[in-house]
């Protein structure tokens, strides 16, 4: 019992289709059989065989999952949840999947916690001011919520680095 996954951070190709194509091209080369895709681009992104595991998505940011359709794994369970805790709102998506051959289920969640440019940025977002402690206290909050409440396996997605909090000293 296996499953191979791929997690990327699109985001939205630049703007640029051309790099969304290459990016979707090198994910397909590899065939996982789940996609988390964050900063997604679902008008540029073709993968013919796979499915987008419908969400609301309601929200500005666009993270998406999606399921290899002769995957060993079929969908069991949804849901999603959103956050506010940065600049930008954060939807987290969370996904069991069951195995067709032993039943057994496995607990997924995508995320693309705060911190990056937006967050860190204090011309940009100024929310957490470059704070390295609150940043890391946002992240722990998602992470302990999908741990607690879904009792999650694997959570991938795109974390943010800190970098630029260590950067400027303000630890």
């Amino acid at each position: 019992m296996s499953i191979s996954i791929v997690t990327v951070n699109i985001e939205y190709g630049n703007r640029n289709l051309k790099k969304i194509k290459e990016r979707s091209d090198l994910i397909i080369k590899y065939n996982p059989d789940i996609i988390f895709l964050q900063e997604s681009n679902n008008n540029a992104i073709k993968f013919n065989n796979y499915n987008l595991i419908n969400y609301s998505n309601i929200n500005s940011e666009s993270i998406d999952i999606y399921l290899k359709k002769d995957s060993n794994w079929k969908e069991y369970y949804i849901d999603e949840f959103y956050t506010t805790l940065s600049f930008t709102i954060r939807p987290c998506k969370v996904i069991f999947l069951k195995n067709n051959f032993n039943n057994k289920i496995i607990k997924l969640a995508n995320v693309h916690l705060c911190g990056g440019r937006f967050d860190e940025n204090d011309k940009i977002g100024g929310m957490l001011l470059g704070n390295l402690k609150d940043i890391r206290n946002r992240k722990n909050e998602i992470l302990k919520k999908l741990i607690i409440n879904y009792d999650i396996d694997i959570i991938a997605g795109d974390f943010n680095s800190d970098l630029k909090c260590f950067i400027d000293n303000k630890i």
